[in-house]
């Protein structure tokens, strides 16, 4: 009877026995993918000084049947400042990994830092790599990496410390009633997509000292990133915003330049925004795109950008001394002139809007055979010849522009290298209006007549 009992007993553990090693049916369906608990793993740790940080997120195969993940690999291999470990199994590069039906699993993520390690960017970024049934799926990975002070999703005010560099990450706001000064020596850099969002007062390098410069660019430092356009947002001035100043300061690499949004403000008597001794460069869209409100510039330097390097829509008050304005770059196949001016009507609010623009001792150039274009509403027959004075255009015969305008090349040293300063037989020089403008971009005293342009020949 025991040996019986045993011999059942001995049936029944390897019954289950083989049923419990009996593996799950694996789905070759691709239709059968993994999800994650996270897209993307973001350390957002600070170091001032080497260190690490670990964080984790849950694969899940929501699937009835097994999984085999053929790959989990990180992007950049063995190059990449982040470590995994899968289940329990360290290793940057794991093949033939199952995954049973309806189950889950931890990953878990580390980076070691060296914030002062130059050769880092300021966001270390790869992607944990997912190969299962011929799909291939991502999930994020992005660290901060140089010692520099990083705001993400933030409202900020007051008077930045130009000691360390900043980065503004997606959105960076300044509230209404509240104001952001940002001195000289000020460098910002601008993740992917990071909009400056004022509705309150932005000033910047507002009593500069010297020639200092505050730099707003991309957050990629490599330098074939120099040049390329399109690396972020904007710098936007809401309707609200109000008694903005930019000085001194050299912004590229975004989209737009500077958009000041104004278009049912209904008074246009004080400048929404002065901008002067300034540069803007390198965008995708517009320089500057302004929209019913008051902006006076003076010796500004815009070049290569995708659409318009100024456009003022919708009417306004506009103000533009001694700048240089070229898009002259084969880069983009424009489809508008590089300045456009307009009254004509586009909002409900403001259905008859009144423009009052004016252009001295200017250089308007590029690529296209019209540069400029004036576009007037009925409501509004101010001769466009009243616009312009003592300025160098590229505009095709016949125009309205004036006789007090010149229409030749300003001679510039080297365009190709974007050298504006003017040749020593540059129709531009001394063929400007005085004005109360005492220098140029770079400092250098304005004579008396002054040069036509942001430079002064010397």
């Amino acid at each position: 009877m025991r040996q019986i009992f045993f011999a059942s007993m001995a049936c029944l553990i390897l019954f289950f026995g083989f049923n419990s090693c009996k593996k799950d049916k694996i789905t070759t369906d691709p239709s059968a993918k993994l999800s994650f608990s996270k897209e993307k793993v973001m350390f957002d740790t600070v170091f001032t000084k080497v260190g690490s940080a670990t964080y984790n997120f849950k694969i899940r195969n929501t699937n009835a049947n097994g999984l085999l993940i053929k790959s989990i690999s990180l992007k950049h291999g063995s190059a990449s400042q982040f470590r995994i470990n899968v289940d329990g199994v360290a290793s940057n590069d794991i093949k033939n990994y199952e995954i049973a039906g309806k189950d889950s699993m931890y990953v878990f993520v580390e980076v070691t830092i060296n914030p002062n390690d130059k050769t880092l960017p300021f966001i270390v970024t790869d992607s944990i790599v997912f190969e299962v049934n011929g799909n291939t799926q991502y999930v994020g990975l992005e660290a901060y990496g140089q010692n520099a002070t990083y705001l993400r999703y933030t409202a900020i005010s007051g008077t930045l410390d130009p000691t360390l560099p900043y980065v503004f990450v997606d959105y960076i706001r300044v509230n209404e009633g509240t104001t952001l000064t940002i001195p000289g020596g000020t460098r910002i850099y601008m993740h992917r997509g990071t909009v400056l969002d004022v509705f309150g007062t932005l000033k910047i390098n507002e009593n500069p000292n010297g020639c200092d410069s505050v730099v707003i660019t991309g957050d990629r430092l490599e330098r074939t990133y120099g040049k390329i356009p399109g690396q972020w947002s904007a710098i936007q001035l809401r309707r609200q915003s109000h008694d903005n100043i930019i000085r001194r300061t050299i912004i590229q690499n975004g989209e737009a330049g500077v958009v000041v949004d104004s278009f049912d403000m209904a008074d246009t008597s004080k400048p929404k925004l002065i901008i002067e001794k300034s540069t803007i460069k390198y965008m995708s869209g517009a320089a500057m795109f302004m929209v019913g409100t008051k902006v006076i510039a003076n010796n500004l330097l815009i070049y290569y950008c995708g659409q318009y390097g100024i456009a003022a829509d919708n009417g306004g008050n506009y103000e533009f001394t001694n700048c240089t304005i070229d898009n002259s770059s084969t880069a983009y196949v424009r489809s508008s002139p590089t300045v456009v001016v307009s009254n004509l009507p586009k909002y409900k609010a403001n259905p008859h809007p009144a423009l009052s623009f004016r252009m001295t001792n200017s250089i308007v150039w590029g690529s296209e055979d019209d540069e400029i274009k004036v576009y007037l509403s009925t409501t509004n027959t101010t001769a466009t010849k009243n616009f312009f004075s003592n300025n160098i255009f590229k505009v095709k015969p016949p125009n309205n522009f004036g006789t007090a305008n010149l229409y030749t090349d300003p001679k510039f040293k080297n365009i190709n290298t974007r050298d504006y300063r003017l040749q020593a037989t540059s129709p531009a020089i001394n063929y400007g209006l005085k004005n109360s403008l005492v220098d140029d971009l770079k400092c250098n005293q304005r004579d008396s007549p002054p040069d036509v342009g942001c430079f002064e020949d010397k």
